[in-house]
């Protein structure tokens, strides 16, 4: 008997668990999503705050891309920290002490943009 009951009790518990998660394994219904895209085209990227990369003897406390992938902006922030440019983009910097700010525009596209902060220690 307590067998029975046990067995009649998971089944209970597990049909619950399915209604809770909305999913009885019989719907047919569709749902639609709607994403919200920055400049409302699709596949733009907006601005965006990128992971910003790690240099020795130098801290830098953030790097942000608009309308170009993180790794464009990585890549950029590189050149411009070893360099002082990137090819193809025009860039600013702001010096005051051991603070650096950068803004870079594509050339091509100033649309396409990214920007940098960093001290050295």
């Amino acid at each position: 008997m307590h067998k029975s009951a046990a067995a009649l009790v998971s089944i209970v518990l597990a049909v619950a668990f399915l209604a809770a998660c909305g999913d009885s394994g019989s719907s047919s219904s569709t749902t639609t999503k709607t994403a919200t895209v920055p400049s409302g085209k699709l596949g733009s990227t907006g601005t965006v705050s990128c992971t910003p990369p790690r240099v020795s003897g130098t801290t830098v406390h953030a790097l942000s891309a608009t309308n170009v992938s993180c790794d464009v902006a990585t890549n950029g922030f590189n050149s411009v920290y070893r360099t002082n440019k990137f090819a193809g983009w025009t860039c600013k910097q702001s010096i005051s002490g051991r603070n650096v700010r950068v803004n870079c525009a594509n050339d091509a596209n100033t649309s396409q943009t990214f920007s940098s902060s960093w001290s050295v220690s």
